[in-house]
Formats: C-alpha cells, structure tokens, sequence
C-alpha cells in the first residue's frame, strides 16, 4: 500500500474539538499528542473531505456529478459500511512537524 502525504497551512488561528463536549456547551476540548500539541483526527479530516465532496456536489449539480460520484465511493466508502463498500483511501491524524 502506497502512502502519500498532506500538508495542511492554517492561515489563521484554529481550534479542534473532540466532539466530546458537554450538550449545550461549546466544545473546547482539544485533542493533544504525547508531546501536548494540538492535531487534527483522522476520523474528523476525512469528515472534512467527505464534506467539501459534497460541497462538489451541489456545485457541480447532480448531472455533472455523476461522473465524480463513483470514485468518492471508492475512496471514502458507504458511511456506516463494513466489508462491501469500505474505503480505500485511510486517513490517519494531522500532527504538528
């Protein structure tokens, strides 16, 4: 299996939540590494993919879509599949280098 990098720029201050917050509360609950700085989960980065795909989809509209909507499948899955339809593209935690 190949793997390939990503760099992500902040181009302005950032915070990212665990999700895990009290309802009704914001959350400010920080995920840190062993070293105590802040990063980005796999599980909330390809969150974030998946979202601007969709994003695509409603810019590109549904017939122009249809050509990209294949390989979307095949690279993040079914939400909620397991076996059959699994992703093939597997996203592990955006640290700090």
């Amino acid at each position: 299996m190949s793997s390939y990098y990503l760099t992500i720029a902040l181009e302005s201050d950032a915070t990212f939540g665990r999700g895990d917050g009290v309802p009704g509360l914001v959350d400010l609950e920080i995920d840190h590494d062993a070293a105590g700085c802040p990063f980005i989960s796999g599980r909330a980065l390809k969150g974030l993919l998946v979202e601007e795909a969709a994003n695509l989809r409603f810019a590109l509209g549904d017939e122009r879509w249809e050509s990209w909507a294949a390989a979307c499948t095949w690279l993040f899955g079914v939400s909620g599949a397991t076996g059959v339809g699994d992703a093939h593209v597997h996203i592990g935690p955006a640290t700090l280098q």
